[in-house]
């Protein structure tokens, strides 16, 4: 029986894994989940680990662990709020912009492999049948 649960899952964790084995091969030393958090540092100002527990949808434990490595590899910075002390904004080092801009580039060389033999119309569709499916999760959420 198909499960489209299965096949998305699937298809997720061959894509992590064509990133992992990049990132190796370019010697990035980092995750494909940390490069996603770093690319969202990049492109937000004033983060918070809240923001981006928000964003990437893991546990507080799992996103700690994240960014704890993050810093020890000199890739972040955790400065306190001058709004609110309670807090610490997260930004990205002069080491982390360097990756980005690799991460940058090597995000368009891999749309443009997963595209080879996709027509745009059959990518339109595969777009619409992806937003239905999250239109589906949003209304049964308990």
């Amino acid at each position: 029986m198909d499960s489209i649960m299965l096949d998305l899952k699937k298809t997720n964790k061959k894509i992590m894994k064509l990133l992992s084995n990049r990132y190796k091969y370019m010697k990035l030393n980092i995750t494909p989940n940390q490069s996603k958090v770093l690319m969202y540092i990049y492109e937000n100002n004033n983060i918070t680990s809240n923001d981006i527990g928000k964003w990437v949808h893991v546990n507080k434990s799992t996103l700690s662990k994240m960014l704890n490595n993050l810093e020890r590899n000199g890739y972040i910075i955790r400065e306190s709020s001058k709004v609110d002390t309670r807090k610490k904004n997260i930004e990205l080092t002069s080491k982390a912009l360097k990756i980005v801009k690799i991460l940058e580039s090597d995000a368009k060389k891999v749309s443009e492999l997963l595209m080879i033999g996709i027509k745009k119309d059959e990518y339109d569709t595969f777009k619409r049948v992806l937003e239905k499916v999250e239109m589906n999760i949003e209304r049964e959420k308990i």
